[in-house]
């Protein structure tokens, strides 16, 4: 048994500076959006908001605090405004002639909505369309706006009521302001270095629908493979769904406690997902195919795997990499009974499985008149030991990645969520997205008979 640190990974921002940056609100603040400097496609923000009429002067107040920013306010962090930080040269406020109250429209709740939203497409030029929650609870309204907004590729922020109380809060407007500007189509931060070069990482993720009758023999499993560059940037994300017979998927989750996945599936995700590369030629194929997954790997899916690398003629190395989300190991420092995010617990030198905490305080060291100084700053889970487990599947082809190198990367990817500013975050993105969007895909396939949607499901619809 060997416990060791891993280093915390820099990321990059727009200027660049003579040490390591790690905490995006730093970054942002200091050095302004990765694009920024970088031939970005746009200089402002242009927003339309649809909502109750009741909540149209909260909801001007609170993107106004979002635009110019907030005074740092007991612990929480500092906030420049969307439009200082971002370097944007114009912000469009929340006003009358921008906001579509669903009051003036007729039907339920939900047709309202529907209706506001399809008014403000058809009528309105805009970068980001802002929805405030009902009044009310209404069952399933975020999906289906969602789904619409999808189809139509219309990026979108969900605001909830108890949202616009907080316009003073830092964190608060930190993650509104960097969510807002990644689904506008930017990039905020990405990492400096990656823990492998010349590879992409795929996370996959899939999804059991229930039958309808219940009866049925056959189930649809639906399938989600989340793809990143080595430098943890959005590539593609690939939507698909196979017919399994229900008594083999529950044999498999007997035998394996997880869901069934077929080879068929497991090979069309692959290609869908590599097909980004085929598309564009000024892409070449990386050498390295890295998978993430939270269930063992099975027999047919590395079968389909293979058999999707065959078909491409993609001579390509894999690795196999399984992430446990439950572990009964915990590690606490002595002094204060509290997790540092990256240590890294190896049980066996001969097994090829770590425990990895993603959670936890954070180590840190800056400059102060050419002198470096260090210090800790703690995440949302102060002092929760939570680790995560990493294993390298035996399976794996690719003798230059080993189980150091797949901690590297989890713990570099796990920075690399746009809806958000902290420092400690559970699973890398590659699985982030990858969950989120197939829950919400088998949602909406169990009330609407057409998925024309599916085929623009892209992750900067999910942060």
């Amino acid at each position: 048994m060997k416990l060791t640190h891993l280093a915390e990974p820099p990321l990059q921002f727009g200027n660049s500076l003579s040490y390591d940056v790690y905490d995006p609100v730093y970054g942002l603040h200091r050095l302004g959006p990765f694009d920024w400097t970088r031939g970005r496609s746009f200089n402002s923000l242009s927003v339309v908001a649809i909502g109750p009429q009741s909540a149209q002067d909260s909801l001007a107040n609170f993107w106004q605090k979002v635009i110019e920013g907030v005074e740092r306010l007991q612990y929480e962090p500092e906030f420049k405004g969307l439009k200082e930080i971002y370097q944007l040269e114009d912000i469009t406020a929340i006003t009358n002639s921008n906001f579509v109250a669903i009051d003036g429209f007729q039907g339920s709740t939900e047709d309202r909505y529907a209706a506001a939203t399809d008014y403000s497409i058809d009528n309105f030029e805009f970068d980001l369309l802002l929805i405030v929650e009902a009044e009310e609870c209404v069952y399933y309204l975020h999906d289906l706006l969602k789904r619409t907004l999808i189809a139509k590729d219309v990026p979108s922020q969900y605001v909830e009521l108890d949202t616009l109380n907080m316009a003073e809060q830092g964190s608060v407007l930190n993650n509104f302001a960097v969510a807002s500007y990644a689904k506008a189509g930017g990039i905020p931060w990405q990492l400096e270095s990656p823990a492998i070069t010349n590879s992409c990482i795929v996370g996959v993720s899939f999804h059991l629908l229930k039958a309808t009758p219940p009866s049925q023999g056959q189930r649809t499993v639906i399938g989600i493979a989340e793809m990143v560059d080595e430098f943890g940037l959005h590539l593609n994300m690939s939507v698909s769904q196979v017919e399994v017979p229900y008594e083999q998927i529950k044999q498999f989750r007997r035998e394996f406690n997880a869901l069934y996945v077929p080879r068929d599936l497991m090979e069309r995700l692959v290609k869908d997902v590599l097909s980004k590369f085929s598309h564009r030629p000024d892409l070449a194929l990386p050498e390295r195919l890295i998978i993430h997954k939270t269930t063992s790997f099975h027999e047919e899916e590395i079968s389909g795997l293979q058999a999707a690398l065959e078909e491409l003629r993609a001579d390509m190395e894999y690795a196999l990499v399984h992430i446990k989300e439950e572990t009964i190991h915990r590690v606490y420092r002595e002094e204060d009974k509290g997790a540092v995010r990256g240590m890294l617990l190896t049980l066996r030198d001969d097994f090829p499985e770590a425990v990895l905490w993603t959670v936890g305080k954070v180590p840190f060291r800056y400059k102060k008149d050419g002198a470096w100084e260090y210090y800790e700053k703690s995440g949302t889970k102060i002092g929760t030991s939570d680790p995560i487990v990493v294993h390298l599947d035996q399976a794996s082809r690719c003798p230059s990645f080993d189980l150091r190198k797949a901690a590297l990367q989890i713990l570099g990817l796990t920075k690399m969520r746009w809806n958000t500013v902290e420092l400690s975050i559970r699973l890398p993105a590659s699985i982030y997205f990858s969950r989120r969007a197939g829950k919400f895909v088998a949602n909406a396939m169990r009330h609407s008979s057409t998925l024309a949607f599916v085929e623009k499901v892209d992750a900067r619809h999910f942060l």
